[in-house]
């Protein structure tokens, strides 16, 4: 089975559509590594530069991608005080390639013109200040929590980042990168995005509960000689066609990949199901719950399914009596389906040995996810 979801391929399709043709230039090259799009445009804003005399901004970066259907440009810029803008454009349309990459020269050199114009309106120095103030104040609170134990986040970058394909209005949104624990509770980058430098400590504030359950999580791992949990469901997945039941402990290579959490659903070091079955688009694997398209059950049967094993219902490689149902609800979206919402058992996993066992409760229960 291959897990990914429909909401996961839309992305891909569009995000990592074929690149056709990248060029990138930056400041440490000579002008003739200019490219005939880098050149045009690194002209053309150099131009409008002029105006700021000494204050003129720098051009660090140009990096064009033209992909299958769609163009993007995304330019660095240095203003003055050390502050980076980054401009994220992005370009749509049938016409000849030619003209889209004449037409985007022109929209990108007015559209960073637009944007360093609006820095200029509030003040260089000015708009400098309120960047050290935030990073100091960033910097000031993430010390506090490392100090208390609570959470370890480190300030990476501290930019503006525009993006004006979904941001309908020119401002001076920041981008804040922070290096901390991710979903799978591996160390990651994450950018938290702030309207305004005033508002970007109040943002990072926001990560710290986050954050927090975590690195509890973590620990809790830890103390067992676990990397993560897995949802009985997932590990079945990964069993192609076995199954976990009758087996508490055991072995299972695939779970010594360091990328596998990119294969599933992850929350907070837990490993779900979240996928399109398939071997049968009907099926929807979810969190918690499995939507079936087309799924029919007698009325008389609804009352007494819950709390009965989903192998009453439902048979399926994934599927074993520790499954439990829930709950059973029909839906409608652009069709009928049948969403059954069930418990199950959960297992730690070392990504080191690729060892599973069950979690148990000091009572000798297994822990079920609820």
């Amino acid at each position: 089975m291959t897990i990914r979801t429909e909401m996961q391929r839309q992305t891909a399709d569009f995000w990592h559509a074929e690149i056709i043709h990248s060029e990138k230039w930056d400041a440490n090259d000579d002008q003739s590594k200019h490219t005939p799009l880098s050149a045009a445009v690194f002209e053309k804003i150099m131009a409008d530069f002029a105006q700021y005399g000494d204050n003129c901004p720098r051009i660090l970066s140009i990096h064009s991608y033209e992909r299958d259907f769609h163009f993007e440009c995304k330019i660095d810029i240095q203003l003055l005080g050390g502050i980076v803008m980054e401009v994220d454009s992005q370009f749509t349309g049938n016409t000849p390639v030619p003209k889209t990459l004449a037409k985007a020269s022109d929209e990108v050199a007015e559209l960073v013109s637009d944007l360093v114009g609006n820095c200029a309106e509030i003040g260089f120095k000015e708009l400098s200040d309120k960047f050290d103030n935030a990073r100091s104040g960033i910097n000031k609170l993430l010390e506090q929590w490392s100090n208390d134990g609570d959470a370890q986040i480190d300030l990476l970058d501290l930019r503006i980042s525009s993006k004006p394909y979904w941001q309908p209005v020119f401002d001076t949104s920041v981008q804040i990168t922070v290096s901390c624990l991710g979903e799978a509770l591996l160390p990651e980058k994450m950018h938290v995005q702030a309207c305004c430098p005033e508002e970007a400590v109040a943002e990072v504030m926001e990560l710290h509960e986050e954050i927090k359950t975590r690195t509890e999580a973590k620990a809790r791992l830890e103390s067992h000689g676990a990397d993560g949990f897995i949802d009985l469901t997932a590990l079945n997945s990964l069993l192609v066609g076995g199954s976990v039941k009758a087996r508490s402990e055991d072995y299972l290579p695939r779970l010594r990949d360091p990328d596998l959490h990119r294969d599933f659903g992850v929350k907070c070091g837990r490993l779900y199901l979240e996928a399109t079955d398939s071997s049968d688009a009907r099926v929807n694997w979810c969190d918690g719950y499995i939507d079936i398209f087309d799924g029919e059950i007698p009325s008389t049967m609804h009352d007494s399914l819950p709390g009965k094993p989903i192998t009453d219902l439902i048979e399926h490689p994934f599927l074993t009596s520790e499954i439990i149902i829930k709950d059973l609800q029909k839906f409608w979206y652009g069709e009928d389906y049948l969403r059954i919402t069930f418990e199950q058992p959960c297992f730690y996993y070392s990504r080191k040995t690729g060892r599973f066992w069950a979690v148990r409760e000091p009572d000798g229960s297994h822990n079920l996810y609820r």
